[in-house]
């Protein structure tokens, strides 16, 4: 397996660099010995020294050890790039559940904000997967992300990096993906161009960098609708607390001890057969209605978006 993958590296980026590329313009770039075993290398923008990424699990460590921390504010503002993994992609939209959870998108839905455009046509072409119109750029924070790691610190510290080819920014959950993104973005480089590189090292970052938790795939507004659902229908009380906005948790206790059996099934059938009615990037609306008194009910469930993932707002 590692010759042929060794083989697809090379067949894919087999060429050379003339002495008037400038070390600027290679700057961040990932580059594969060619001529050697298929070693992968990182040109560090900061130090100008090339580092060597070693095998998977290495190289992930090095990411994680170079990156920078970003806030989910700015790191929305970088277009996305994907990469074919052959994980689990769980709608068929081609891609995959881990991006999805990353971009925030319902692993479940093809087209997660309902607009009749599929979520990979969204995000190949700059769109807001999970809302209106595309995504605002922000070229002064791209031009100087280029070939840099960042750790979206507000977000279970996921870990990025920012492709100066094209400007787009590739999620890395584990070392199978560092594997995958080698392959995708990494440039084939000769030993002599290569070697007018001093060699660095990424212990010298930091000695003790952390390490950043990734987390199965978060859950999807409609899962956790979904997830409270049988909760309330099976009064499991602290699977509802656990799904719940902290503010909102006192009024879903007294839901959950209110209701009688009985009670708390037609509840959960109600939520059950909410359907999605408004999708924004931090909230999603489900709706659905009963007839009470000869008069028609409109019921709204709303899911909110937090730093600890999405929760319940209203029973």
């Amino acid at each position: 397996m590692r010759k042929s993958a060794i083989t697809m590296l090379v067949l894919c980026f087999l060429f050379g660099f003339s002495g008037a590329d400038a070390a600027e313009s290679l700057s961040g770039r990932i580059f594969i010995q060619v001529e050697s075993r298929g070693e992968a290398w990182y040109l560090d923008p900061v130090t100008g020294k090339r580092l060597s990424l070693g095998k998977p699990d290495e190289s992930f460590l090095a990411a994680a050890r170079l990156a920078k921390g970003i806030t989910d504010a700015n790191i929305e503002k970088i277009p996305t790039g994907l990469v074919v993994k052959g994980g689990a992609d769980s709608d068929g939209d081609g891609i995959e559940d881990s991006y999805e959870s990353a971009l925030g998108t319902d692993i479940h839905k093809k087209d997660s904000d309902g607009d009749s455009f599929s979520d990979k046509d969204e995000v190949i072409s700059g769109h807001n997967p999970n809302g209106p119109g595309k995504i605002i750029s922000d070229q002064s924070l791209i031009k100087s992300a280029r070939g840099k790691f960042f750790l979206q610190v507000q977000s279970h510290g996921r870990l990025w990096y920012v492709n100066p080819a094209d400007s787009r920014k590739y999620h890395i959950s584990g070392p199978s993906d560092m594997f995958y993104l080698i392959r995708a973005v990494g440039t084939g480089i000769s030993n002599k161009d290569l070697s007018r590189y001093q060699v660095g090292s990424t212990s010298a970052i930091a000695a003790n960098p952390p390490t950043p938790s990734y987390p199965t795939p978060s859950a999807s507004p409609s899962s956790i609708k979904s997830k409270v659902a049988k909760a309330v229908a099976t009064g499991d009380k602290k699977t509802v607390m656990d799904n719940f906005l902290p503010e909102r948790k006192k009024m879903a206790s007294f839901t959950i001890d209110f209701l009688n059996e009985e009670g708390r099934r037609a509840l959960a059938q109600l939520i059950n057969q909410s359907e999605l009615i408004e999708n924004k990037a931090d909230k999603q609306v489900y709706g659905t209605s009963i007839e009470f008194n000869g008069r028609r009910v409109d019921i709204k469930y709303e899911v909110v978006k937090t730093d600890g993932g999405w929760k319940m707002n209203n029973l």
